[in-house]
């Protein structure tokens, strides 16, 4: 059995009950999953989890 892609997942979480209000979900076309990618992903989660806004980056 394959594990489920990132799309799936999202899915599956709509599936449950959760809205597009509560869903995000971000792909950077050279992103990997490694630390140079998640700080570019940071930001944005940031703001979607808190409302938080780092005007730094």
């Amino acid at each position: 059995m394959k594990p489920p892609t990132e799309i799936t997942m999202v899915l599956l979480i709509q599936f449950k009950g959760y809205t597009d209000e509560h869903i995000q979900y971000l792909e950077l076309a050279d992103g990997s999953h490694d630390v140079a990618t998640w700080a570019k992903a940071f930001p944005a989660f940031l703001k979607w989890g808190w409302g938080v806004q780092d005007s730094s980056l």
